[in-house]
């Protein structure tokens, strides 16, 4: 077979009823209906299976924990967050993934992991097992948790409907563990499921696209990492291009901090757009990046005139502060925010926009300031040659001590500081708040220019339906280039489509074992891991009037020619090799008599079947 996911139900169904613990499932809501992403829980503990030949009974990488689901008008996102997740699978391979119904057509959404570590994912059709369409899967092993990002365009080509704007129904989280030598190739360790329905292409995360946190476990968690480590997930929901993951702090806030107080002719107040929930620091080649995340970040700023972002860190000894600054001009035209502004240069040197102090001394820079209301955050950016320039020095590895970020409300009068990331939104940082340059935990990897989006195994003779994602530098889909995908001295090719995606049908000719899979277009070269599976075979034997036909095929019911049977019956022995359509005969048997065909199959190509027959 080109895939294994067809059997998983057919073949592990009775494993589950006695594998399964308990069922345990907390849905999203009471009722297991509701609004929003989905969201549910599984008992720690639960996850084991029977007749493997490992002898494994229990495997916290594949025990489930906690589950999501989400959409946005373009993908579905499926977080699946285990008891434990080490590098590399636990035997063949590992998968990970979503059941789910809709238009008609049960699909999953899966990603599967090998020895080495290499992954992929894709979308398949139970009721197909040829389907297999592309998908993205990011396994984060300090999170436990496994995220796969399936295009809805995907999902309408393996339901051969559309689904947008359809219900998905029957959401189920599994994982399962792959022995391809054995004679069940997949063994179903646990799986979580709830009511709930999501409805596809539809932002159930009120536009931001994000998985929502799974509701709280039974089984008590370990405890919250220190500040300096994200609060979240790195890719727990589909993140903007060039934006922290939903969810992902490096520096958390508590939400509903902030108060500006005492404020000018009243008591103090809170503003959704300066209280903040987190900093997220990141850095690349070129930029440090500052993301301070508010509640609701406002078209412009309320109830004062103005307001003021800040990332504030020490570095080779050096107190640096980022800021940048947004005012209503019809209230307060170009000002600066107040205090601040007097020691920040001379008027001509200041920015109404943004600025960097260095042991607060006024630094010229091209410091950024952006204001995105539909994510809520201000991004601060500063060359990394111009901060190294200021501070002596500024590399991967470079340790940031003292971090938080601040806002504060502007008026004529001067300046209020209003929220901070800081323990109980003080300033009196510690060396502990610390992060080290280059720690980007709440990025996704830079996509590569050519990687494989396709099946990751196959077996012996099979046609692989391999697939590849062709992007530029800015990770933007680049159609109508034609992709050479390669396996030993096969070869096949395909053009990339508007999705950047090339496809194409590649016959395996190498024999059994973890290969090479080698994809080229123009000057772009990559490789992926592929595992070759020996083609299993089944024989099926007839017999009449002393003779005895055998029929050799593969699991795909294709004949196999040109190898040898041999039947045996007695003492008497005679082999026949296959014709072309796999069927070999013998005869001069004694009528009535039981005879055996025994095909012992290849080394590295086929597995070996028997038959037997009355002559």
């Amino acid at each position: 077979m080109t895939a294994l996911h067809l059997p998983r139900r057919a073949l592990v169904g009775a494993v589950l009823a006695t594998s399964l613990v308990g069922a345990g499932v907390t849905a999203f809501a009471a009722d297991g209906t509701g609004s929003g992403c989905p969201a549910w829980t599984d008992p720690k503990g639960d996850a084991t299976t029977g007749g493997e030949p490992t002898g494994l009974a229990s495997d916290a990488n594949l025990d489930i924990v906690a589950a999501t689901a989400a959409t946005t008008a373009t993908d579905v996102v499926v977080t699946v967050t285990t008891d434990a997740l080490n590098a590399g699978a636990s035997d063949a391979g590992d998968e990970f993934g979503l059941d789910l119904t809709v238009a008609g057509a049960d699909l999953f959404i899966a990603a599967d992991r090998e020895v080495d570590d290499s992954s992929s994912a894709h979308v398949g059709n139970y009721g197909d097992p040829t389907v297999s369409e592309p998908a993205k899967a990011v396994f984060d092993v300090k999170s436990k948790t496994v995220t796969i990002t399936a295009p809805l365009a995907s999902l309408k080509a393996a339901a051969g409907a559309d689904v947008s704007g359809k219900p998905a129904t029957a959401l189920s989280a599994y994982t399962s563990n792959i022995v391809p030598f054995a004679d069940m190739g997949l063994f179903l360790y646990d799986n979580a499921a709830t009511k709930a329905a999501l409805t596809l292409g539809t932002d159930c995360a009120g536009g931001t696209g994000a998985a929502p946190a799974p509701a709280e476990s039974a089984s008590p968690s370990a405890s919250p990492s220190p500040s300096s480590s994200p609060s979240g997930p790195p890719a727990a929901g589909i993140a903007q291009a060039g934006l922290p993951a939903p969810g992902c702090n490096t520096f958390p806030d508590v939400k509903g901090d902030a108060t500006v107080s005492p404020t000018v002719g009243g008591p103090g107040v809170a503003e959704t757009d300066l209280d903040l929930t987190g900093l997220v620091l990141q850095s690349t080649p070129d930029a440090l990046r500052a993301y301070l995340r508010v509640v609701e970040l406002k078209s412009r700023p309320q109830s004062f005139p103005g307001h003021a972002f800040y990332a504030n860190f020490t570095v080779n000894k050096k107190a640096v502060q980022l800021i940048g600054t947004a005012y209503d001009p019809e209230q307060l035209g170009q000002a600066q925010d107040g205090p601040a502004a007097a020691t920040a240069g001379t008027p001509a040197q200041r920015s109404p926009k943004t600025r960097m102090t260095v042991d607060a001394t006024y630094v010229p820079s091209s410091l950024k300031a952006t204001f995105d209301v539909k994510t809520s955050i201000v991004t601060l950016s500063i060359p990394r040659a111009e901060l190294a320039k200021a501070v002596g020095g500024f590399e991967d590895g470079s340790v940031l001590t003292k971090v938080y970020g601040r806002d504060s409300a502007t008026t004529p009068a001067g300046g209020l500081f209003v929220d901070s990331t800081a323990k109980d939104n003080s300033t009196g940082v510690t060396d502990k708040d610390a992060w080290t340059v280059g720690d980007n935990l709440c990025f996704a990897p830079p996509v590569p220019p050519l990687s494989s989006v396709g099946v990751t195994k196959a077996q012996f003779g099979d046609s692989a339906a391999v697939a590849a994602k062709l992007v530029d530098a800015a990770g933007a889909p680049v159609a109508g280039k034609q992709v050479t995908f390669a396996l030993g001295a096969a070869k096949a090719t395909g053009t990339t489509g508007a999705d950047g995606v090339a496809k194409a049908a590649l016959l395996v000719k190498e024999k059994a074992g973890s290969r090479t899979l080698t994809l080229t277009s123009d000057d772009t070269t990559s490789t992926s891991a592929f595992t070759v599976l020996v083609e299993k075979t089944a024989l099926k034997a007839t017999g009449s009037k002393g003779a005895v036909t055998a029929t050799l095929s593969d699991d795909d019911r294709k004949p196999v020619a040109g190898q040898v049977v041999t039947f045996t019956s007695g003492g008497k022995k005679v082999t026949a090799k296959t014709d072309g359509k796999g069927v070999a005969k013998a005869a001069g048997f004694a009528p009535g008599s039981a005879v055996t065909a025994t095909y012992a199959g290849v080394s590295g190509q086929y597995a070996g079947s028997k038959a037997s027959a009355k002559a």
